[in-house]
């Protein structure tokens, strides 16, 4: 079960997990089986993150258009000139297409699928270490534990595993986020003026951009949020669930659990949302020259004292949206594969 933070939001936007997490480990599998089972979920995995690919793309534009307003990339896009921006998500939508045309949907696609390949390996690895631990610790008092208790430590785990897996998740991710939250801006002087072009032309030139100015270091700059991202999504919905599920009767689990892990996805994600922004702006500025800040806190602050709170929450209604979308077909595909009823024999 993934650990970082886009993992999950991605589980969100497809309406979230139904089952609490297995403190167990998975049965050990022989060299031959491993491979078979990555290669399988590479392939199921790619072409996921192509469907989602336009989705992605929108939703990491507008979690960082504040920060693309600070640096002059988007202008005088608002509604009716009254602010910058891309005035919500058909507007940039339309700004992906008129300024980068169909292919600015998939941007960066390919680097995110073959950087998922190191962060799977290192995230089974983590996860299947962090289990076994978590196991020799526990023991046999695992059996006797209230379930919330497991839970907390299943969170704990979690959180375990995610800040492990962003020592080679994070470097990846901060050049995939600065492709997806990079555009073109308008042309300089107007439509007929000098064309524009996009900050970096792609991988190599971003991860160029970002070892030259900092170093290995200015792959990090959001490191110190993996576990709280993690805490703060996972957290909160296997939390909310287990709260609301113990009070329900078992045939309301059955009738209405699928409903209200739904709601809570959503829930979980707008807990989330605040950290993934802060995250992605921090990896979006770190192939700048003089990074505009200083670290979380100050990135905090400075969104809040020059944008509002509210921008804490940029790119939370695509999320939203499409996870009532990916809920709307879970429940069309469970009323159409549900067994209909034949008419009585006479």
């Amino acid at each position: 079960m993934s650990s970082n933070s886009d993992h999950d939001l991605d589980r969100m936007a497809m309406g979230g997990d139904d089952d609490f997490p297995m403190m167990a480990p998975p049965p050990p599998m022989g060299a031959t089986e491993f491979m078979l089972q990555l290669a399988i979920h590479g392939a199921f995995s790619f072409g996921r993150r192509v469907l989602l690919a336009p989705v992605t793309r929108v939703a990491t534009l507008l979690t960082v258009e504040g920060e693309l307003v600070r640096q002059g990339r988007i202008v005088d896009e608002g509604k009716d000139g009254q602010r910058p921006g891309f005035d919500g998500i058909i507007g940039c939508i339309k700004h992906i297409y008129i300024r980068e045309g169909p292919y600015g949907y998939f941007r960066g696609v390919w680097t995110e699928a073959v950087a998922s390949v190191p962060c799977t390996i290192i995230e089974e690895m983590s996860s299947s270490l962090v289990s076994s631990a978590v196991e020799a610790i526990l023991g046999e008092r695992a059996a006797g534990m209230p379930q919330i208790s497991l839970l907390l430590w299943s969170i704990a785990a979690s959180a375990a595993v995610a800040q492990i897996s962003s020592v080679v998740h994070d470097p990846t991710q901060t050049v995939v986020t600065c492709l997806l939250g990079d555009t073109i801006p308008a042309p300089v002087g107007g439509n007929n003026g000098e064309p524009t072009s996009y900050k970096f032309s792609g991988a190599r030139a971003a991860t160029k951009a970002i070892y030259q100015r900092h170093g290995l270091k200015g792959f990090f700059r959001g490191v110190s949020l993996a576990a709280g991202a993690s805490v703060a999504y996972r957290g909160s919905y296997y939390l909310l669930l287990h709260l609301f599920l113990s009070n329900l009767s078992r045939e309301a689990q059955t009738a209405y659990g699928i409903w209200f892990a739904r709601i809570l996805a959503v829930v979980a994600g707008l807990v989330a949302q605040p950290i993934e922004v802060v995250r992605r702006r921090l990896m979006l500025t770190a192939g700048e020259d003089e990074p505009p800040y200083k670290g979380v806190v100050d990135c905090v602050r400075t969104i809040v004292r020059t944008e509002g709170v509210a921008t804490l929450w940029s790119g939370f209604r695509v999320r939203m949206l499409f996870t009532l979308a990916g809920f709307a077909l879970t429940v069309v595909q469970d009323f159409v594969s549900r067994p209909q009823s034949s008419p009585k024999q006479a």
